[in-house]
């Protein structure tokens, strides 16, 4: 006779399979991925694409300069080959951003291998490992923290399957169980004023809409902004005029979107004004 938890688990899967069509037939009726495809402008600058398939991001390529200035990368889960990337290639300051367990144990892990014969595999990867050559690790600063728009305690919910890395501020997973988290703004975690950084990442788990907002209240506005839209993924109507909503404010500021790659994750470049 199955046990009570082997109806937990077959309730498990039937409730993910169900919520993955309910999702699937809202972005076919809500379709924020295309108006975000649409709104897409050429570059300035060059675009270059740093980190692997899963965790990388597509930047523009920076002024002159970047190695004194910031970038503040929020979410690290266990993969932050574009964060390592992203310091190697230009020389810039870091500040990694995340509070789960995991992801500071990955960051561990990491600092361990760089004295080790043996490298550390990324995502559990059996064969991308990371590439340290070059690497300034005086310049990396990781911040257990989770970014908000205030300076407070938060829950953070975990997935809803255990095996993944992700908590979420925003319980994008519907999930009953969670960790507090201290959560900092853009502003506290930032060692610099915003126009001496030049790229903020938000990967951040449902609540980028929410930090996008908080930058355009708080006037914290950097050169670049990476951003996923968890609300591609996960639609609704309310969510899809959040991000239209912040985009057109963005845009108003004077920043294009420089790139899309169709499902989540967006770029945003802050237009150099002529002299």
């Amino acid at each position: 006779m199955p046990s009570e938890v082997s109806y937990q688990l077959i309730f498990n899967k039937i409730s993910t399979i169900s919520e993955r069509i309910r999702n699937h037939a809202l972005r076919v009726f809500i379709p924020t991925a295309r108006w975000l495809s649409a709104r897409v402008k050429p570059s300035q600058s060059a675009l270059i694409k740093l980190g692997t398939g899963y965790g990388g991001w597509v930047i523009a390529e920076p002024l002159p300069g970047a190695d004194k200035r910031y970038a503040l990368l929020c979410g690290a889960g266990e993969d932050v080959s574009f964060d390592i990337s992203l310091q190697q290639s230009i020389d810039i300051n870091c500040v990694i951003i995340d509070p789960t367990p995991r992801a500071i144990d990955h960051w561990q892990s990491l600092l361990e291998s760089i004295n080790s014969d043996e490298p550390l595999a990324i995502n559990s990867s059996p064969t991308d490992f990371y590439d340290l050559i070059g690497v300034d690790f005086s310049k990396i600063h990781y911040a257990p923290y989770a970014v908000w728009i205030r300076n407070e305690d938060l829950k953070f919910w975990s997935p809803r399957n255990p095996k993944h890395v992700s908590f979420s501020a925003a319980n994008i997973q519907n999930t009953n169980d969670y960790v507090l988290v201290p959560g900092k703004t853009l502003e506290a975690l930032s060692p610099v004023p915003a126009n001496d950084v030049e790229i903020v990442k938000l990967d951040v788990e449902g609540i980028g809409s929410l930090i996008l907002s908080w930058m355009i209240q708080s006037n914290f506005l950097p050169r670049q902004i990476l951003v996923e839209f968890e609300e591609c993924i996960f639609p609704s109507l309310r969510r899809d005029q959040d991000v239209k909503r912040n985009v057109r404010a963005l845009e108003g500021l004077g920043y294009d979107l420089v790139h899309f790659d169709g499902i989540a994750n967006a770029t945003f470049l802050r237009i150099e004004q002529a002299d």
